[in-house]
């Protein structure tokens, strides 16, 4: 098939430097018929793992002017799940529309740059598809809060909206927070919800998208007017008892488990309500939010016991966070410090504490026997001179004479990007994490040899 498009890009390519061009065009345009006829027929049955090199080739075609869109609709089938059509300005609306009507079974669109749809269009799609789960419409300038609004399609349920379960809208100048009510109403099955980079998003809408009950992962990065005002219905720890807040916490359990405020006005307070009532995270960005500090880190971390990544780029923390992190992380795997520049060695030496099991029902443990003359390598491909190490969940440790040690620690990955304070005097602490398997360092202040020492203990390093 695709050799198809390519003969007739190469007949409509070679029509218009002919000089004879009529007769060329002639020839081509009936060649080009018959063709098109052939690859309707054939893309009707064509499986899913073929659709995506097809239509970007047909896409190629139409930003050309090869092509009409028409042709497009040969996918447009009743059986067709999965459709991906991004950057495709050159599609009619009417094109668009046809969606809704010929693909019912429709799980996942991504329309991503597509400026010419508006919200007749996702109304059209959603009205017609019912399993619709996942919708990606990122950098569509035209689509606002109507387009999900049951009120504006009074005739027909829009059926979509109650299957949805990851809807992305970043970059939608248009979207406001009054899509929050929308969301919370409607959208019963929402997971993931993506608003960054959607400027006319306030605060004071977004308080409310904590009440909603399934949503797991929330991306409000590189929104300028999100301060601590989006967090203020969560309760304030400090107007309750311990006993009552527990309470209450456990009452109230959100099931966010991946959240991104990067770039966002919040400071502190908002990370302390934040982790009282969302201690099932297992992913926090915070890069470049200047308003948080050590102890809004500690809070984190206190109250989030599960956290797998944190990226705290260019916030304003000391070793104290370190510290902190060390001492309540047990399961997390990357950790981004790039730009905070308050750390310093000791800091980095802190990673190697041991974790506070006091809340934590499982524990893991290395099993490290010496034997003479060789190196050994983990589980995660590090090389341990002299020793052996192997992960093994177990009971609690207790010290004998067979030379096992708890070592609690699952860090993979550590930036460490222009903390220009971390010196050579933290190597021996890095290579001391037998989990880590990868370091960013450019613009630290590791020495050329300090990196090569990394290497040599496996470690790999990214300038």
């Amino acid at each position: 098939i695709i050799c198809m498009l390519e003969d007739i890009s190469s007949a409509a390519t070679a029509s218009t430097a002919s000089t004879n061009s009529t007769v060329v065009i002639s020839t081509a345009a009936k060649s080009s018929s018959v063709r098109n006829r052939l690859i309707h027929d054939l893309c009707r049955y064509l499986p899913e793992h073929l659709l995506e090199p097809i239509v970007t080739v047909l896409l190629s075609m139409l930003e050309r002017g090869l092509i009409t869109d028409v042709i497009l609709l040969a996918f447009l089938v009743p059986q067709r799940r999965f459709l991906k059509l991004n950057q495709a300005v050159k599609i009619r609306k009417s094109i668009f529309r046809q969606i809704g009507l010929n693909c019912p079974n429709l799980i996942k669109l991504d329309l991503s740059g597509c400026l010419q749809v508006s919200n007749s269009v996702i109304r059209s799609i959603l009205q017609g598809c019912p399993a619709l789960e996942d919708v990606v419409l990122n950098n569509c300038y035209k689509v606002t809060d109507a387009a999900f609004d049951f009120s504006e399609s009074p005739f027909q349920t829009l059926v979509g909206c109650l299957s949805l379960e990851s809807i992305s809208l970043q970059g939608c100048p248009q979207i406001t927070g009054e899509i929050i009510s929308t969301l919370n109403k409607n959208f019963k099955r929402l997971k993931y919800l993506n608003l960054s980079q959607c400027k006319n998003v306030k605060s004071p809408k977004i308080q409310h998208i904590f009440d909603h009950n399934q949503l797991q992962s929330l991306n409000l990065a590189f929104i300028d007017d999100i301060s601590d005002e989006a967090f203020l219905l969560l309760p304030e720890p400090h107007a309750f008892s311990q006993q009552q807040l527990q309470a209450l916490c456990h009452h109230s359990d959100s099931p966010l488990q991946k959240i991104n405020l990067g770039k966002s006005r919040i400071t502190d307070v908002s990370i302390v309500r934040m982790s009282h009532m969302a201690r099932r995270l297992v992913e926090i960005r915070l890069q470049w939010c200047n308003g948080i500090t050590d102890a809004g880190i500690h809070a984190l971390v206190q109250n989030c016991r599960r956290l797998r990544l944190i990226d705290l780029k260019s916030c304003s923390i000391t070793d104290e966070s370190l510290a902190s992190i060390a001492l309540l992380s047990e399961e997390l795997q990357s950790l981004d410090l790039s730009w905070c520049l308050g750390l310093s060695d000791e800091g980095v030496k802190k990673l190697l504490v041991q974790p506070d099991h006091s809340s934590s029902s499982s524990r893991r443990r290395i099993n490290r026997r010496s034997r003479s003359g060789g190196s050994y390598r983990n589980s995660s491909g590090r090389r341990i001179n002299g020793s052996k190490l192997s992960f093994r969940n177990d009971e609690s440790y207790s010290s004998d004479e067979s030379g096992e040690f708890p070592y609690e620690r699952c860090l993979e990955h550590l930036s460490i990007v222009w903390c220009s304070q971390v010196t050579d005097d933290c190597i021996a602490s890095l290579q001391g994490i037998p989990t880590l398997r990868s370091i960013e360092v450019a613009g630290s202040g590791l020495s050329p040899q300090g990196l090569e020492n990394l290497r040599e203990s496996g470690i790999e390093v990214l300038l």
